[in-house]
């Protein structure tokens, strides 16, 4: 399944910090994510490292934020 960005964050009642177009065509750990997938940064450990990941798209929530 390819989705775009825009349509995850549509999903997910989410904000887009960035381009809205790259299509997320997987999932994986944060350190092992590519460009085409979507990863998840649960905690502010993560969030100090965004610049590290190879995401794509990267979900944070807000409570993490």
């Amino acid at each position: 399944m390819e989705l775009r960005v825009r349509e995850i964050a549509d999903l997910v009642e989410g904000e887009i910090v960035g381009s809205e177009d790259p299509v997320i065509r997987g999932v994986a750990g944060f350190d092992e994510a590519g460009a085409d997938d979507i990863t998840f940064a649960a905690t502010t450990q993560f969030l100090a490292r965004l610049d590290e990941t190879g995401a794509g798209a990267v979900i944070v929530p807000h409570s993490v934020r």
